[in-house]
């Protein structure tokens, strides 16, 4: 299968669709109800069933999916860039403490599309570090205290967190 996916098929007219569940659920058979709408047979299936959608189920759930985003993107805000293959092995380290095992992912550690994905279904951008002169990157001691307060803090309110902060010896 190609990386983008190409839709082969005629897109569905919900309003339609809506009707023909409202008919089979006020007594007409489907079969009936396809040919007076002109909607597939499946679609009109699937939707008084109430599953609403084809295809494997989501990995988390949305608000999982959002606690994970805003995880990276604080992190980002922070300076720590992320590669996708940093998002991939945090992804993986959720998936580790929320489920034992996800079968179509070898050892929990998520492929390049299913990350790909995910970053564009959040609005997110991958972004590494780059070196800087030394003069730009003079900080002092109090703001790297600062950046673990910040961090202690994220960590406090966010359920899932993905680093350990530790004190600075």
């Amino acid at each position: 299968m190609p990386r983008t996916y190409v839709r082969k098929t005629v897109a569905i007219d919900y309003k339609l669709l809506e009707s023909a569940v409202n008919t089979v659920k006020n007594g007409m058979t489907i079969h009936n109800a396809k040919t007076v709408y002109s909607v597939s047979k499946t679609s009109l299936w699937r939707y008084v069933l109430g599953t609403g959608y084809v295809g494997r189920p989501r990995t988390f759930s949305n608000d999982e999916e959002t606690i994970i985003a805003d995880t990276q993107q604080q992190m980002c805000e922070w300076g720590i860039g992320l590669s996708v293959i940093d998002v991939q092995i945090l992804i993986k380290k959720d998936l580790d403490s929320i489920n034992p095992s996800v079968s179509y992912f070898k050892d929990n550690y998520p492929g390049y599309d299913f990350v790909r994905n995910f970053m564009e279904r959040n609005n997110m951008v991958c972004r590494t570090a780059g070196n800087i002169k030394r003069a730009r990157a003079s900080i002092s001691r109090s703001d790297i205290e600062s950046f673990f307060v910040e961090l202690q803090k994220a960590g406090n309110v966010l359920q899932k967190t993905f680093i350990t902060v530790t004190k600075l010896h």
